[in-house]
C-alpha cells in the first residue's frame, strides 16, 4: 500500500494532485470522478446537499494507506467513508448537544472557513465563536479566506479590488454562509464549530505571527489594526 497524507485545509484540486503525485490515479481522472451523484446512493448525508453542490470539504484530511491500481472512485469513496465515520461519531452528537442549528453541510462549510482562518489550535473555537456571533445578528462573515477561494489564488494580503469580486463566495458582499465549503476541515475545526467558545467578539485581525487580536466593537477592531500596523 502507498502512504497518502491529505493535509487539513486541502481543496479538491490539491487532493487530486496528491493522488497523481503518488502515482495512484491521474488528476483528470480524479476530478472527473468527483461527481456527487456517484456516491449519493451510498452516503445518506449527501442526499440533503443543496443543488449544484460538490464534494469540496468532504474528503477527510488524514493519512491513508492506499492500494495501487484502483479507480479514482475507489479512493474518493475511502475519503468519504472516513468523513462519515469522523463526523457522525465525533461531531454530530456535539452539534445536537449544543443545539447548533446548522445542517452537516453548513457545519462543514463554516468549519472550512475556520480551518482556513485559524493558525493556532487554541484559537479555532474563538474564531468559530466570532462567526457564530455574526451569523446570529445577520452580519457578513467578511472572511478573506472565502474571497481567496473565489479568486482561485492564495494571497497573503487581499486588495480592495479583490474584496469587490462578484461571487457568492465573497462574504464581504454577501450575508450568511457561502454556497459550500472552501477546503477540507479537520476534526479540530469541525469540533470548534460544534462547540464554539462562549465569547462576545465580533472581529479579529491577524497579528502576522499566526495569532489574532479579537475585539467586541468596530472601534476596538480599528485600534487593533493600528497597533499591528505600528509594530511592523
Amino acid at each position: 500500500d502507498i502512504k497518502v497524507t491529505i493535509p487539513e485545509g486541502s481543496t479538491l484540486k490539491t487532493i487530486a494532485r496528491i493522488f497523481s503525485e503518488k502515482g495512484l490515479v491521474s488528476e483528470e481522472a480524479f476530478v472527473k470522478s468527483l461527481d456527487i451523484n456517484n456516491f449519493k446512493d451510498k452516503y445518506f448525508f449527501l442526499k440533503d446537499f443543496p443543488k449544484d453542490s460538490t464534494l469540496e470539504g468532504f474528503l477527510f484530511p488524514d493519512t491513508y494507506f492506499m492500494p495501487p491500481g484502483k479507480s479514482a472512485e475507489f479512493y474518493i469513496d475511502i475519503l468519504l467513508k472516513r468523513f462519515e465515520d469522523i463526523y457522525f461519531n465525533k461531531v454530530d452528537g456535539v452539534i445536537k448537544e449544543n443545539d447548533i442549528e446548522l445542517t452537516p453541510y453548513q457545519v462543514v462549510t463554516l468549519a472550512s472557513i475556520v480551518e482556513a482562518e485559524a493558525k493556532l489550535e487554541n484559537e479555532r473555537p474563538i474564531i468559530a465563536g466570532v462567526f457564530h456571533n455574526r451569523l446570529k445578528i445577520g452580519m457578513p462573515l467578511q472572511s478573506c479566506a472565502t474571497v481567496a477561494y473565489a479568486l482561485g489564488v492564495h494571497k497573503d494580503v487581499l486588495s480592495l479590488d479583490d474584496l469587490e469580486i462578484d461571487s457568492p463566495y465573497n462574504t464581504y458582499k454577501n450575508f450568511n454562509l457561502p454556497p459550500g465549503p472552501i477546503v477540507s476541515p479537520g476534526l479540530s475545526s469541525l469540533l470548534a464549530v460544534a462547540n464554539p467558545a462562549d465569547v462576545d467578539y465580533l472581529y479579529f485581525v491577524a497579528k502576522g505571527d499566526g495569532s489574532h487580536i479579537f475585539s467586541k466593537t468596530y472601534i476596538e477592531h480599528l485600534n487593533a489594526q493600528s497597533k499591528i500596523e505600528s509594530n511592523k
